[in-house]
């Protein structure tokens, strides 16, 4: 691990940063896939790249760690109205806090709550998710997502939503 969260800036994407940040969602899938806990991906560097840009920049809060010793994006954080679409951190920044300050990022920006789907098989983002607070709602057979891989929705209500919520 070389990566130190305390290193680490989190602030909005610029416009500057579209291709570093893709490639860091392209690195952290690749590393995933040769770990066995994400399914093979079945699009190339250049097709996410492209998306990235045309699909998810536009449309989507995007947020990066940028590590100030190296002034690189090490990890990227997507998110829609309520839901965490993304969270990938580069493999030799994980386990640094890092995913932990990003998710606290999307409890700050989402008061009210949010979901996020990963890979049932993606158990480091499954113990990440479950240590702070989000709950496993549901079980998918893969049919929801284009690698066909089994897949869990999870959910983060914050006390006082539930609450408001009653």
């Amino acid at each position: 691990m070389s990566g130190d969260a305390s290193q680490v800036l989190l602030r909005p994407l610029s416009a500057t940063e579209t291709t570093a940040a893709a490639a860091v969602l392209t690195e952290s899938r690749r590393a995933a896939v040769s770990a066995g806990t994400m399914p093979q991906a079945l699009h190339s560097a250049a097709d996410v790249e492209s998306w990235f840009a045309e699909q998810v920049v536009p449309h989507r809060e995007v947020w990066v760690a940028h590590d100030v010793q190296s002034a690189c994006a090490v990890a990227v954080l997507v998110l829609d109205v309520a839901f965490l679409d993304h969270l990938y951190v580069l493999p030799h920044h994980a386990r640094a806090g890092i995913g932990t300050n990003l998710l606290q990022l999307a409890m700050a920006l989402r008061p009210d709550g949010f979901e996020l789907w990963t890979f049932a098989s993606n158990r480091p983002a499954r113990a990440l998710y479950a240590k702070h607070g989000l709950i496993a709602v549901e079980f998918g057979d893969g049919q929801g997502n284009e690698e066909g891989a089994p897949d869990v929705r999870y959910a983060w209500r914050p006390p006082r939503a539930v609450h408001a919520a009653q």
